[in-house]
């Protein structure tokens, strides 16, 4: 193993958790194996280019939760707020006036007709800051903070709406397919 290293979005749009890098080299079909430690116990499904076309491993830790999911006859959801983003930078002076020390958020550009986010009274224009406890200063936070355990369940999140601070109570609902 030569690192470990945090989320990270896949080439296919998909949003991983975390990653560790394999200084192996991956004969064909041996994607889907197991990275083993020395004592033989699993630590990640090996995949021949995860990261960056580099061999790597989805760790063990990710997939328990998912496994357990499709085992019991479920499947991977996303949560879904229906909001189009970008990222901006914040103001300087805005920053010190609200007491932020967060540099970022995601402003919204676009919400979808009776999506959760809208139902919820967000705003065109408005820069979602958190959500729950995690900052949301790009796009992989979001996705990051919308997984499967977000569905149905109501959140709070923090705003910059017309210069002042507020908080706006959401309930994401599965993406729909």
């Amino acid at each position: 193993i030569s690192s470990v290293g945090g989320a990270w979005r896949t080439a296919q749009g998909g949003v991983i958790d975390a990653y560790i890098r394999a200084d192996v080299a991956l004969l064909p079909g041996l994607s889907g194996g197991a990275l083993t430690d020395v004592r033989g116990r699993v630590v990640g499904l090996l995949n021949a280019q995860l990261a960056g076309g580099d061999p790597g491993a989805i760790p063990a830790s990710s997939l328990d939760g998912l496994g357990q999911r499709i085992l019991g006859g479920g499947s991977f959801v996303r949560a879904y707020l229906g909001v189009s983003t970008q990222p901006v930078e914040l103001q300087d002076v805005s920053r010190l006036r609200l007491g932020l020390t967060q540099t970022s958020g995601l402003m919204l550009l676009g919400l979808e007709p009776g999506a959760p986010a809208e139902r919820a009274g967000l705003l065109l224009g408005d820069i979602i800051l958190s959500i729950g406890d995690r900052a949301i200063e790009d796009g992989e936070a979001l996705q990051m903070a919308l997984g499967p355990g977000a569905v149905g369940r109501l959140t709070t999140l923090k705003i910059v709406r017309g210069g002042q601070l507020s908080e706006v109570v959401v309930t994401p609902i599965e993406r729909p397919k």
